[in-house]
């Protein structure tokens, strides 16, 4: 099954949204395996009770009752819940109000991470952070909520992970999201998926195709189609891997409708067919 997170929690009436922040108490009752989740917007996790593991193409994330998390909007993970009852506390945040809190605080963000690294930041359990997570407990009740109070409440809890030991860690992930052009990321790394050609892009951009390559490429250090093939292989890798689906249809759920094609750009983006990749799984 496939998750498109806020936008779930959303139909489900669970989502509580105030300007461009918003918030939701989510409570599983029964254990879900290799469920696919895109995330759409930035989100914080809080999780207060069960055990789950997040699956990345770069790591196998284990997740249980007091862990801090920070997902970038764009990312694709499989998500395990083993527990019978699982229960995480969820904040969404928009690109814009990151900016906001870095450009007032003056948060130095140039940190370079020394290897590639995850969409995925987590954060060292304490004290401090359950502390002013639980705190926003009251609201979740609320029918009226003060939105200058919750920004507030929010901006401490960034201040108090700046001034912890996972500053650097955390830093890095703020420099991952925090550009002049956050806002052209965003809704690239939203919408690529809709997109065949590159023109097709730059149209729906209003920019030539030249103009948007050059543009493009400064921000993402690729080329588009580069960019959009890497995203593309990246989820069929997570859904061969973990999920009990045919090479087939994973290149056609990705977007790939040459398997030829599909399984020579794969092979050469992991080293391995997609054949090999399920059969070194199931």
């Amino acid at each position: 099954m496939k998750f498109i997170i806020p936008l779930y929690l959303a139909k489900n009436n669970i989502l509580k949204k105030i300007d461009d922040f918003s918030y939701a108490k989510y409570v599983s009752h029964t254990p879900q395996t290799k469920n696919e989740v895109e995330i759409t917007s930035n989100i914080l996790i809080y999780v207060t009770k069960g055990y789950k593991i997040l699956h990345t193409v770069f790591e196998n994330y284990h997740i249980k009752a007091g862990s801090v998390l920070f997902l970038k909007s764009g990312t694709y993970v499989m998500s395990e819940v083993l527990d019978e009852r699982y229960e995480a506390f969820l904040f969404f945040y928009s690109d814009a109000m990151l900016i906001d809190f870095i450009d007032k605080y003056d948060v130095a963000i140039n940190e370079q991470p020394k290897s590639k690294q995850d969409e995925v930041c987590i954060l060292k359990h304490t004290d401090t952070f359950s502390n002013v997570i639980l705190s926003f407990i009251p609201y979740f009740e609320e029918s009226e909520v003060n939105s200058d109070i919750l920004k507030i409440k929010f901006e401490e809890l960034f201040l108090k992970i700046l001034t912890s030991k996972d500053s650097r860690v955390f830093k890095y992930y703020l420099s991952q999201i925090y550009n002049s052009d956050a806002e052209f990321k965003k809704e690239v790394e939203r919408c690529y998926a809709d997109f065949t050609t590159v023109k097709e892009m730059a149209n729906y951009f209003k920019m030539n195709e030249n103009a948007f390559r050059a543009k493009f490429q400064k921000l993402f250090a690729q080329t588009p189609k580069r960019w959009i093939d890497s995203k593309k292989l990246t989820r069929a890798k997570l859904l061969l891997e973990k999920r009990d689906k045919t090479v087939t249809e994973v290149a056609r759920e990705v977007g790939y409708a040459d398997l030829a094609w599909f399984s020579q750009r794969f092979k050469q983006e992991f080293g391995i067919s997609p054949k090999e990749c399920k059969n070194n799984n199931f």
